[in-house]
């Protein structure tokens, strides 16, 4: 079984998109940290992991400014399913470039960085994978 690391970040996308009408109403509590259940039966569903962090320096040191890649997978059997997801998301991670609220961490700025769909033969699934880069204030 895979351990969990906790992420500070991770954890205030995972809650601020549960919060979020759009995203609740189409995946309701089905987003996990890093990886999909094994015995998950409802879809469709979201992992979200952060791949990449880049604490921002100056010649006086740390900045508090804090650039992250944080990749975000639906997947559902059902391609429509696995597309409203991933639209659902870009939309609230797009509101955060309005809000520059994440569950009480600062953010600068989001973007949609990289999206690939596909479909995963071995699992029967359409897969729909969302690289955001996310620059923000340096978590606690």
């Amino acid at each position: 079984m895979t351990q969990i690391i906790d992420d500070v970040l991770r954890e205030k996308v995972i809650a601020y998109l549960k919060d979020d009408e759009g995203v609740a109403e189409v995946l309701g509590s089905r987003i996990f940290p890093e990886v999909l259940p094994g015995n998950l039966t409802s879809f469709p569903a979201a992992a979200i992991t952060r791949t990449f962090t880049d604490r921002k320096r100056s010649k006086t040191g740390l900045t508090g400014i804090t650039d992250s890649r944080v990749a975000i997978t639906t997947q559902s059997p059902r391609k429509k399913e696995a597309v409203a997801a991933a639209n659902a998301i870009e939309s609230a991670m797009e509101k955060l470039n309005d809000t520059r609220d994440m569950k009480g961490l600062e953010i600068k700025k989001t973007d949609l960085a990289d999206q690939d769909d596909f479909y995963v033969q071995q699992i029967e699934r359409h897969q729909i994978e969302s690289e955001y880069l996310v620059t923000h204030q340096n978590e606690e």
